[in-house]
């Protein structure tokens, strides 16, 4: 009977440190893995910058590339203000530092991969929406139409210039 307890309890003890031991290399895992998402989210954010730099100078009026574009500014923002946290909090200080705010470090790890995880929510509402090639045919028609109307101001000025050349 004893033995039975003592199985009993032996096999509850490893099932606990083996949970134990799953849940602390999650949480290391997420602690340490950061820098990737941190390139990550760095990269998607010069992209995002390009981005509205980009739409911006187009003066569009698409009502669907406004509010794609809203977002994804409104994101960028979020992870402008997420990595700046980050280098004050965990890459300014020292190595024991760093240690003993593994709470701060995990909280900005965890709104990282929210981060990344909202960066791609909005790219696949843009897949979904078609919001990107709608913008470039849009970009692309606006550009047709400048070169047109440039192209027939130019023939205009040759036409008058080969006018006032004949006489």
């Amino acid at each position: 009977m004893a033995e039975t307890v003592v199985s009993m309890a032996r096999s509850m003890l490893g099932g606990a440190i083996s949970k134990a031991a799953s849940a602390a290399a999650a949480e290391l895992s997420l602690v340490m893995g950061v820098q990737k998402d941190i390139w990550f989210i760095k990269d998607e954010l010069k992209t995002m910058q390009a981005f509205l730099a980009a739409a911006e100078a187009t003066k569009n009026r698409d009502m669907l590339l406004k509010v794609w574009a809203e977002q994804v500014r409104d994101l960028s923002y979020n992870i402008e203000d997420c990595l700046d946290e980050f280098m004050v909090h965990v890459r300014s200080q020292s190595l024991t530092k760093r240690l003993m705010k593994l709470k701060d470090r995990r909280r900005i790890a965890i709104q990282i991969r929210n981060l990344k995880a909202r960066v791609e929510e909005v790219s696949s509402r843009n897949a979904r929406y078609n919001l990107i090639k709608t913008w470039k045919i849009f970009a692309a028609t606006q550009l047709a139409t400048l070169i047109h109307f440039a192209g027939l101001s130019f023939l205009k000025t040759c036409s008058k210039n080969f006018s006032v050349m004949k006489h």
